[in-house]
């Protein structure tokens, strides 16, 4: 992910076309990626998923809350 966040900074694409950090921010939520995903280590793999966990739900919750 630190390539993908410097690809950000620098406008250079080495991974996908996201080049922004705005472009980045979005993808990540459309995706329910937590955007501190730089801070998660393997060891933390639990924390991680229940995070994205709560991302879908949120995600979800607002979708029936717009029928």
């Amino acid at each position: 992910m630190a390539r993908v966040f410097d690809q950000c900074q620098q406008g250079v694409p080495h991974y996908g076309a996201i080049i922004g950090l705005d472009d980045l921010k979005a993808n990540l939520a459309v995706n329910c990626l937590p955007e501190d995903l730089a801070a998660y280590q393997p060891d933390q793999f639990e924390a991680f998923l229940t995070e994205c966990r709560r991302l879908m739900a949120q995600k979800i919750k607002q979708y029936y809350q717009g029928l």
